[in-house]
Parts: structure tokens; C-alpha cells; sequence
């Protein structure tokens, strides 16, 4: 992660952003869960609230409450 001084709330926002080597045996998929609070979020809880599946071409996101989102 880098902190910029040009991002659109300030010199502390930051903006998550991830690198990674190809792969020569195929396909990759990289998920990335943003949460925007004016509380505090602890990355391990927010890490142990949703449960990620992913396949060949969806990505499905369930949260503690049962919720499921699907991309």
C-alpha cells in the first residue's frame, strides 16, 4: 500500500493496490474487499466476517448475516 499526498481525502487516504508475478499455468483471481467507515475497522475482524468463493468466472462474497454477494 502507498500513501499519496494527490488522493481525493487527503495526505492519509490511501489507496490498496496489489502486484503479482503472471502465472505461466493459467489464470488468476485476486479479490479485494474495501471497507469505507469513519469507524474503526480491525483488519482481522473484517478478515473473519466474510467468506470468498471463487471459480472460473465468479467471485461470491457471504457475510456473517447470510448475505451473499455474486460478481
Amino acid at each position: 500500500m502507498q500513501v499519496g499526498v494527490a488522493a481525493g481525502h487527503g495526505p492519509h487516504s490511501a489507496i490498496p493496490y496489489l502486484r503479482a508475478d503472471r502465472r505461466p499455468a493459467g489464470r488468476n483471481i485476486h479479490v479485494s474487499l474495501i471497507a469505507l467507515s469513519r469507524d474503526t475497522v480491525h483488519p482481522q475482524a473484517l478478515r473473519t466476517s466474510v467468506a470468498v468463493r471463487a471459480d472460473a468466472d465468479t467471485v461470491a462474497l457471504t457475510f456473517l448475516d447470510g448475505t451473499e454477494v455474486e460478481v
